[in-house]
């Protein structure tokens, strides 16, 4: 069975590698005093340190963040959502035009629908809603007698389709229909006649780049959409380009590179504050105030330097209804590894109960709820009844 957090599951990997821990802080560039303290769960890994490790010790990077224990949740080979999921994204190629078709219109609108769902974090509903609407534009893009017109319109609902696939299929683990649903994604952006649509795909397509550490390849695929959009004008292709400056810090932070991370935040901080950007008709494309504020913190949370976190979140204000709740979501649980990484246990806990609440599908089996709680269970062997409810609900041992 695989030790519970990571620092045991990076311990473990070394020494059946055979290496001392100034051996493994050679090879990750990261120093002895913090491989220790990882190994021992005094400290959180970071991404970065993570994928670090991972490379060096020719580990698989989900067995490290204990994301293969989160696949298992769900099994694919069960009848069901996951396994509809599966199906329709094989069926691309096999549309059933015999089928009465709902117009383009209607669909339309049932991709906003699916964009609210995943926005409340509601994917079991999102996962009964997604098969029939992309076998009804399957069969749209099979129809010949359409014109181009046409033809661009259904991709561009492709696109989007595309996109909320994507989220679905991570919530239950389906690597593969995730990994498909991305390049489906980048394909029907291509068709779509939107010179901006290529660019969204990208930035879409990093993360699965990043859910495997692939951080530099993830900011060059995000440094190659800024410049495909260079000559665009007008303040959607400027919402665009704010959205793929927050992902390339991230990208930038998790590869060690602060410097870089800090510049492209702060430039975004300032471009929306010069002026108010609409709302991008794009899923997950926010080029908002509150947005960039959240990256500025996110930005100091990856480089492991809590303090800085902690001080930046201060300054933000997250409103109590904000729509997107897997965003709010995200937004506690890395409060929570900032309080750990600050040795307050108890402010770590209330972050992850209150990320608990904001978005419990997407939370539950979140590889940060489970390794921040099992790090707490490494450092002190208290058991609080608030943190052994939490490990209980995301199965996590302790």
């Amino acid at each position: 069975m695989a030790p519970p957090h990571i620092g045991a599951r990076i311990a473990q990997a070394r020494k059946a590698a055979g290496w001392t821990q100034a051996q493994l802080s050679q090879r990750t560039h990261f120093s002895v005093q913090l491989v220790s303290a990882v190994e021992q769960g005094r400290k959180p890994a970071s991404q970065a340190f993570a994928t670090a490790a991972a490379r060096a010790l020719n580990t698989d990077l989900r067995w490290l963040l204990g994301q293969d224990r989160v696949h298992r949740q769900h099994d694919p080979e069960q009848p069901g959502p996951a396994g509809e999921l599966r199906a329709v994204i094989d069926a691309w190629d096999d549309p059933d035009i015999h089928a009465p078709l709902d117009r383009l219109d209607v669909l339309a609108k049932r991709i906003v629908a699916g964009e609210r769902l995943r926005h409340r974090g509601r994917y079991d509903e999102l996962a009964v809603l997604l098969p029939p609407l992309l076998r009804q534009l399957y069969a749209h893009t099979a129809d010949t007698t359409r014109g181009t017109e046409l033809s661009e319109q259904v991709a561009a609902l492709l696109a989007d389709g595309y996109s909320l696939m994507h989220a679905a299929a991570n919530r239950y683990g389906l690597v593969d229909v995730v990994a498909q649903a991305v390049d489906r994604h980048v394909d029907a952006a291509e068709r779509s006649g939107d010179p901006l649509r290529p660019a969204v795909a990208a930035y879409r397509r990093t993360n699965h780049q990043m859910r495997y550490g692939n951080f530099t390849a993830a900011l060059r695929s995000l440094q190659r959409a800024e410049r495909g959009i260079a000559d665009i004008a007008g303040p959607i292709a400027d919402a665009v380009r704010v959205q793929l400056a927050l992902r390339q810090s991230v990208a930038a932070a998790r590869i060690g590179d602060r410097n870089l991370a800090d510049e492209l935040v702060t430039d975004s901080r300032g471009r929306v504050r010069a002026r108010r950007l609409p709302v991008a008709p794009y899923p997950n494309v926010i080029a908002s105030r509150l947005n960039a504020d959240m990256h500025w913190m996110t930005a100091a949370m990856e480089a492991q330097d809590g303090t800085t976190a902690l001080q930046r979140a201060r300054e933000v204000t997250l409103p109590r209804s904000h729509p997107d709740r897997p965003r709010v979501a995200h937004w506690h649980l890395d409060l929570a590894r900032a309080w750990l990484l600050h040795g307050d246990r108890s402010r770590t806990v209330a972050e992850l109960n209150t990320a608990r609440r904001a978005a419990p599908q997407h939370v539950r089996y979140h590889p940060s709820l489970h390794e921040t709680i099992a790090t707490l269970a490494a450092q002190d062997m208290r058991r609080t009844d608030s943190l052994a409810d939490l490990a209980r609900w995301a199965g996590v041992r302790v």
